[in-house]
């Protein structure tokens, strides 16, 4: 299993608030999508290369030191200054606010087509625009493209999800799109805009996998949640682990449903992303949320009042 990611690399500066407003933890570690995916599918036994862009600082060789430990080959571009976010994490909820670094990298290009077509995998986040479309144009037809689109909905991501295999996105993509009043209906409406099966991340509600015809809510699962920091990479890289394994998609969100929420229970990102031996234990002793309809719909329907639907067509 070779895989291929590119994209961001960033240090998080993590504090926990707890209810009156006091920071009761702090932690230092690094993510970004495709960085985090990678530890993850490399501890699931994948052969991993990593391409992105790392500062010639302190915090670049931690994450040289993360990726190392987990023989994840590395490609580096260099720069002066590591990206830095701050992360806060509201202690009751793990719910978590980011504010993004100032420090700006060029863009990754001039990726050499015949090394595209090596891969049986490639993991892609959207900070890398121009690296996507020459991914598109020459990595090889057998090759399963997952890709990260965050919660942005545009042209662009549109694109990377018409282009994946299977997109995965978070409930927040779909409340974005302007006119379906349900979260059946939105999925709907996705998979007109993709033209492939879809599947949404819901949170503590599971993931939920539309293939054209059937819409399957997978149970979440009942956990401790101390950060969800790298939640969603984490389960695009068991989610993607099972495709190259040829799983069907509901076996494979079940099995990243487990793997996201021992993420969840953890303080860190990359540092802390759980390994085979983990996840194989907890689904067999876990225990999974009985799917509530009406608590999901609440939360699609709050989260479209937070957002600006938009008109988009395809």
């Amino acid at each position: 299993m070779k895989v291929l990611g590119i994209g961001e690399s960033v240090i998080d500066e993590i504090s926990v608030i707890a209810g009156q407003g006091d920071v009761v933890a702090t932690s230092r570690d690094a993510g970004g999508p495709v960085l985090v995916a990678l530890l993850t599918l490399a501890k699931l036994g994948a052969d991993c290369t990593f391409i992105t862009t790392l500062g010639n600082d302190e915090g670049g060789e931690y994450i040289r030191g993360l990726l190392s430990a987990q023989a994840v080959n590395l490609e580096a571009r260099g720069h002066d200054a590591s990206k830095v976010n701050l992360i806060i994490v509201d202690e009751p909820t793990g719910a978590r606010e980011k504010l993004h670094s100032s420090v700006e990298y060029d863009p990754i290009a001039d990726l050499e087509p015949a090394f595209l077509q090596e891969f049986d995998a490639i993991i892609m986040d959207r900070h890398e625009r121009q690296a996507f479309y020459e991914v598109k144009q020459h990595m090889s037809a057998r090759t399963v493209l997952v890709i990260d689109p965050s919660t942005e909905l545009s042209a662009f991501t549109l694109d990377m999800m018409n282009q994946a295999n299977c997109p995965i996105v978070p409930l927040e993509t779909l409340a974005q799109i302007e006119g379906p009043g349900t979260v059946q209906e939105a999925v709907e409406a996705l998979h007109r805009l993709c033209g492939k099966p879809v599947v949404v991340t819901l949170g503590e509600f599971g993931s939920l996998v539309y293939d054209g015809a059937e819409a399957v809510v997978v149970p979440g699962v009942q956990v401790r949640v101390v950060n969800a920091l790298g939640a969603g990479d984490v389960y695009r890289a068991a989610f993607a682990y099972g495709q190259l394994q040829g799983w069907a998609l509901v076996e494979c969100a079940r099995y990243a449903n487990v793997a996201a929420a021992l993420q969840c229970e953890m303080m860190g990102n990359a540092a802390d992303v759980p390994a085979r031996s983990d996840i194989e234990r907890a689904l067999v002793r876990t225990t999974f949320r009985d799917h509530d309809a009406e608590a999901l719909e609440a939360c699609y329907n709050q989260l479209r009042r937070d957002y600006l639907p938009l008109a988009l067509t395809h």
